[in-house]
């Protein structure tokens, strides 16, 4: 009784079920058959129910993990995106050192523009001064110191001149390595466009990490309800338990009370088996003794023919077949005129036949036929066949006043049949048929 109880508690422990206990169960009008019954009915519907709160539980389970790789591969995704942002503000950063190196170059390049702007209205002014002096000394017609120093002057210019040129050559090269890197900077910062993808793609994976957490919370808050369901179902077992530890325990009294009552059959029983046993192998003995009767009854060979019905084709209306079957031969006197009655035909034709129904199935060992005592009508009645049902016997032979037929083997029948295939009258005293029986068709005595 305590197993039961326990299996049903863990069951429900395990499982879950809600049932309805707050009634009281009424078990003394019940039989231990209906007890039992149920209690299978209610373990059946705890098991059950039980198995459908199984499937809830494991389809959420498979939810909450379909949940959790789709988390996973968000974080994997949210993971390498975040990679990829912090590549990118390196490279930004990096960018932005080169914008500013590019800025202190172009800032530097801009004061080399300025000197050499300022360079080049010197030499612009020592060339009108030198202008002015060639002016002056054509003019005047100058000595020659002058003119020396004037092609002094001019050779400072080209030295300046030629100076100038290399330094704005430098910058001319300095300004075509600095517009193709801002060129290549800018391209970069094209590139770096990627970074709003990236912020987009990364809002896409909050707004997704939003609804897994959703989902995760409705998850937590259907397992929560099973968990309550489970609790109730547990209180509920607990319940149910105590009232079939109540049944059970019913169920064991009424149980032994059914097992006296038993034992007290059983002794009756017992009794009353061999009470029986002592009248079955009475009956066995009058059985035997009946069948050995019936059989030695059965076994007597006797008329079996004698004031049976008979039938006849091309019936005489004068005569009778009656007559073959009455047990008469003949008179006290064997002359023609006061012999015994016969059987005649309406007309000699060929296939006549007489029927002598024997009223059961018979088994026949010997056919006697007592023929006509006139003397020329006696040779009708030869070549005769004789016949039981389907069985042929035999056929008379030759001109007699009396035909014996002996049967030989195992011949059953129910009807006896004289037929003359011959054109020509039939006339009969008697027929006595020899035989035991009757028998039933599946129950032959040999």
């Amino acid at each position: 009784m305590s197993i039961t109880i326990v299996f049903v508690v863990l069951v429900g422990l395990c499982k879950s079920m809600t049932l309805d206990v707050s009634g009281e169960v009424d078990l003394g009008d019940l039989q231990p058959d209906g007890i039992l019954s149920t209690v299978l009915k209610l373990s059946y519907s705890l098991q059950m129910e039980a198995k459908a709160l199984v499937s809830e539980a494991e389809k959420i389970r498979s939810e909450a993990q379909v949940i959790r790789s789709e988390a996973q591969v968000i974080r994997t995704e949210a993971q390498a995106m975040r990679s990829e942002a912090a590549d990118s503000r390196r490279e930004a950063e990096v960018m932005k050192r080169d914008v500013e190196i590019i800025r202190g170059e172009t800032q530097k390049m801009q004061e080399d523009a300025r000197s050499m702007m300022e360079e080049g209205k010197n030499s612009m002014n020592q060339a009108f001064e030198v202008l002015f002096r060639s002016f002056t000394f054509f003019s005047e017609e100058g000595s020659g110191d002058s003119c020396s120093e004037i092609e002094d002057s001019i050779n400072s210019l080209k030295e300046d001149a030629t100076a100038s040129s290399t330094i704005l050559s430098s910058i001319s090269t300095r300004l075509e390595s600095m517009e193709n890197n801002i060129t290549q900077a800018v391209a970069e910062m094209e590139n770096k466009n990627e970074l709003q993808d990236i912020k987009t793609r990364l809002a896409t994976l909050g707004s997704a990490m939003t609804s897994l957490d959703e989902k995760v919370v409705d998850t937590n808050e259907d397992a929560l309800l099973m968990l309550s369901e489970i609790q109730t179902a547990s209180n509920n077992l607990t319940t149910m338990s105590t009232h079939l530890g109540s049944a059970l325990q019913t169920i064991d009294e009424k149980v032994e009370d059914s097992n006296q009552k038993t034992e007290s059959l059983a002794v009756k029983f017992e009794e009353k088996v061999s009470f029986l046993g002592t009248q079955i192998n009475v009956s066995k003995d009058l059985t035997r003794s009946v069948k050995s009767r019936l059989q030695a009854w059965m076994s007597e060979i006797r008329i079996i023919s004698l004031f049976k019905m008979t039938e006849e084709s091309n019936k005489h209306p004068l005569y009778e077949t009656g007559v073959i079957t009455d047990g008469l031969v003949g008179f006290s006197d064997y002359r023609d005129y006061i012999m015994r009655v016969y059987s005649a035909k309406a007309s000699a034709s060929a296939n006549e036949k007489i029927w002598i129904k024997l009223g059961g199935l018979f088994r026949v060992h010997k056919i006697q036929v007592w023929n006509i005592r006139i003397h020329h009508a006696k040779q009708r009645f030869q070549g005769t066949r004789i016949l039981v049902d389907d069985t042929y016997i035999g056929t008379a032979v030759g001109v007699s006043d009396y035909y014996h037929f002996e049967v030989s083997g195992e011949v059953y029948g129910s009807t006896v049949i004289l037929h003359q295939p011959r054109q020509t009258d039939m006339n009969v005293i008697e027929v006595q048929v020899w035989g035991c029986g009757p028998f039933k068709l599946d129950d032959k005595f040999a």
